[in-house]
């Protein structure tokens, strides 16, 4: 649907910094590309002691969507949360953020079927569907 471009307008949404790559592609097509950044990105501040203190307990898996999201993360948690972060199975969204994980040290990642919310949740259904059949 997205090979004739040529005279079209179209609108991304994303982030301040976002990826050019869909941009690009349909500007090389022939369309007339505008970027509004919606939102921003950023390392929120946050307590993890208690989240640390609880690892074992209470994180099974943990899904990340950008290469951001995973180096933020890695950086909160310092480095005993770090080593924890990098043995806990990990979901991600793509190649790109499968490589980013692996070059952080991670030992089980998991490229979700396709980069959306059902894709995540069937990765995630999947890996606990596993999970339950080798703890039987």
């Amino acid at each position: 649907q997205l090979q004739r471009m040529a005279g079209r307008a179209v609108l991304i949404l994303r982030g301040n910094g976002g990826r050019p790559l869909l941009g690009d592609t349909l500007t090389l097509r022939g369309a007339r590309v505008e970027y509004a950044e919606v939102y921003s990105r950023g390392m929120v501040e946050a307590d993890v002691e208690p989240l640390l203190e609880n690892w074992p307990e209470q994180v099974q898996i943990v899904t990340a969507t950008s290469c951001e999201i995973l180096d933020n993360l890695f950086q909160m948690l310092g480095e005993q949360g770090r080593a924890m972060l990098a043995r806990t199975p990990l979901v991600v969204v793509s190649e790109r953020i499968h490589d980013r994980a692996r070059e952080l040290g991670c030992s089980q990642v998991i490229i979700a079927p396709e980069a959306s919310d059902q894709g995540v949740l069937r990765a995630l259904c999947s890996w606990m569907g596993q999970e339950q059949s080798g703890n039987s």
